[in-house]
């Protein structure tokens, strides 16, 4: 069989499957908005490409009528909600908290996470904890059936339907069939070199279901591993909103045009990437990295010509543990600085601080000295952008293996023959407290600044102490709960779809 009729049976496997999920999404009222009608229209476009491809032609008659039914019961659908005219009311500002599919945390068996441990303990823990914190509704699994901003999942549902077939011309034909105007693929190419990413789905597509290989140093890959990551990114894009809270696989650390410290895409630069590409009005970005290990995959891609937007990244780490970059690696790679004595690099409208824990003890009293310099760097530009009436998106890839009581070798071993100190951590990384208090006075400056800063992304990069790990997700969450209360949604609505 051709690469075009088996790219066509999945097409249309995946449209019949959407059309099924829309199906699901046009009978939970209170869920209907503007991205459902413009899934309602986009799956109506698809059935009827289907239709009018050559292929259709040589289908049995049975799976002709098939088709034929579901683009007659598409549009009956569509005709319908737009009819039913739902009443539009305002809702509290909202937070998503995302977490990977079971299925999804079941193909990271194995992917490295900090040392022994694996993702896949790591992720289940973290998951079962956030769920004891949530209402059922209130978490968003992968790909779930109802979004709050509408993407077209389609051409990205058939290249991992070609993935799973273990087919590499197949899966590079899939590859190579998304839309070059596919917002989804102009974002990962603004990050990501076409030819990385060509790879990575390569090496999938050839790996057996379970098997898992190295492809760089501290680097896994998986059969399902592109799946796993395209699929979280799309669920992310997907339910954008004020507040967005990520658990999964870790991205700060990759590069261009290579996978680093267990990162294989770098999603947080995927995201901002997407948010310049379909912003409505020009926006500047904060990013407060508290991960124990530099930002280093994310500071280069955001300091390259690709990227151009402009942004503020306050990268608090320990220069002594993984990726080992002190002052000198930083002015190798960025120049000098723009202060004789100061650790801020500048880049036309980009601009880098280092904050490093090697150099910034913590206070007697009050937020450690790292954390309070972010807190009042955010609040200078939150201030300064209020005046002048911008828009601030803030970005926060978090590590909890920045805590005191972190044990993972990646956030611990300073060189290869001394491990930091139990009296050093104490002195050096951030203790409960110090944690709290962050997170606190973000969630205030929510508050103080509404019009300002139109989102918050924090998405968990490091952390593989588990008891630490279980002791912040509960407090991060609690506060959260405390300023995005749960409210039932109801609709003021007596029409009912016809069955």
């Amino acid at each position: 069989m051709k690469l075009e009729e088996l790219l066509y049976q999945f097409k249309t496997h995946a449209v019949l499957a959407e059309k099924q999920r829309l199906s699901q999404w046009a009978y939970q009222f209170s869920h209907h908005n503007a991205a459902f009608l413009q899934g309602l229209k986009a799956c109506g476009q698809h059935l009827k490409e289907i239709k009018s491809s050559p292929f259709f032609n040589h289908l049995e008659n049975e799976s002709k009528y098939a088709i034929l039914r579901q683009i007659k019961s598409m549009e009956q659908l569509t005709e319908q909600v737009i009819e039913l005219d739902l009443v539009k009311k305002k809702w509290p500002t909202a937070i998503t908290y995302q977490a990977p599919a079971y299925d999804e945390i079941l193909a990271m068996r194995g992917m490295y996470a900090g040392g022994k441990q694996d993702q896949l303990a790591r992720l289940l823990k973290l998951v079962k904890t956030l769920k004891t914190q949530l209402k059922p509704q209130q978490l968003t699994e992968t790909l779930s059936p109802v979004s709050h901003h509408w993407i077209d999942r389609l051409p990205w549902l058939v290249l991992c339907q070609a993935i799973r077939s273990r087919e590499i011309t197949l899966a590079k034909a899939a590859f190579d069939a998304i839309p070059e105007d596919n917002p989804v693929l102009k974002a990962l190419l603004k990050v990501h070199d076409k030819a990385y990413l060509v790879s990575l789905v390569k090496t999938c597509a050839a790996l057996a279901p379970g098997k898992v290989k190295e492809i760089d140093i501290d680097i896994l890959c998986g059969h399902l591993t592109f799946e796993v990551l395209i699929h979280e990114l799309l669920t992310t894009l997907e339910q954008r909103q004020q507040f967005n809270f990520c658990l999964g696989l870790p991205t700060h650390h990759a590069y261009r045009d290579r996978g680093a410290g267990f990162c294989l895409l770098n999603k947080l630069a995927v995201v901002m990437a997407y948010e310049e590409l379909t912003a409505d009005a020009p926006f500047h970005t904060v990013i407060i990295g508290t991960d124990i290990n530099r930002d280093d995959g994310l500071n280069s891609v955001l300091m390259a010509e690709t990227t151009t937007q402009s942004f503020t990244h306050i990268d608090i780490y320990d220069s002594r543990v993984y990726p080992w970059q002190d002052d000198g690696v930083l002015q190798e790679r960025m120049g000098a600085p723009i202060e004789e004595h100061g650790r801020v690099w500048q880049k036309g409208n980009k601009c880098y601080h280092s904050v490093d824990l090697a150099l910034c003890s913590r206070q007697r009293r009050g937020c450690h000295a790292a954390l309070h310099y972010a807190l009042e760097a955010l609040e200078t530009l939150l201030v300064n952008a209020a005046k002048k009436k911008e828009n601030v998106m803030l970005f926060l890839p978090t590590g909890w293996d920045s805590h005191e009581m972190e044990e993972a070798p990646c956030g611990k071993e300073i060189g290869k023959d001394h491990t930091l100190s139990s009296k050093e951590s104490h002195s050096r990384r951030f203790s409960d407290e110090d944690i709290f208090h962050f997170t606190q006075k973000i969630v205030e400056m929510i508050k103080t600044y509404p019009d300002t800063l139109c989102r918050v992304y924090w998405q968990l990069e490091g952390g593989y102490t588990e008891y630490v790990n279980v002791r912040q997700l509960k407090n991060t969450v609690g506060i959260l709960n405390e300023f995005y209360p749960w409210v039932e949604e109801t609709m003021e609505n007596s029409k009912a779809l016809a069955t």
